[in-house]
C-alpha cells in the first residue's frame, strides 16, 4: 500500500501518519517513506490488506492512498530507483550493464568447479555461481 500526503505536509503529518499506523499494527521496519520536494510518500512492506483504505484516505493530511498487490513491490522502481551495483572480483560490477551469471546448481568437486567456470568465461559470463 502506498499512502501520499498531500502537497507540503511537513515532518509533523508524517509523524503522526506513522503512529497511525504503528496504531494498527505496521511497525516502522515496514516502512519505506520518501519525501520529494512537494510530496511524501510512505510504503508499507508486506500485507496490508487489513488496513481500512478509506480511514487513511479520509485522514486530513493524505491526498491519496493505493493499494498495490504486485507480491515484488519492493523491487520496484517506485521503492527501489537505483539501480543496484555489486562488484565483483576481477572488476567486475553487476548491475552497471547487463551481466550473464551462470553456473551448476551444485559443486561436487574442485574439477567441476574450475571447468563450470571455463564454459561460464567462454559464454561470456561475468561470474559463476555456487
Amino acid at each position: 500500500m502506498i499512502i501520499q500526503l498531500k502537497a507540503h505536509a511537513g515532518q509533523n503529518y508524517l509523524d503522526r501518519l506513522i503512529k497511525h499506523l504503528e496504531r494498527d499494527g505496521i511497525g516502522r521496519e515496514r516502512l519505506d517513506i520518501y519525501s520529494g520536494d512537494t510530496y511524501s510518500l510512505v510504503g508499507i512492506k508486506g500485507d496490508a490488506s487489513r488496513l481500512n483504505q478509506d480511514q487513511y484516505r479520509a485522514l486530513s493530511y493524505v491526498l491519496d492512498v493505493h493499494r498495490i498487490s504486485d507480491p515484488f513491490k519492493e523491487l520496484s522502481r517506485q521503492f527501489h530507483p537505483k539501480n543496484t551495483v555489486i562488484r565483483l572480483a576481477g572488476g567486475h560490477r553487476v548491475g552497471a550493464e547487463l551481466t550473464i551469471i551462470g553456473g551448476p546448481c551444485a559443486i561436487e568437486t574442485q574439477q567441476q568447479l574450475l571447468k563450470s567456470a571455463r564454459l561460464a568465461a567462454e559464454a561470456s559470463s561475468a561470474a559463476i555461481t555456487c
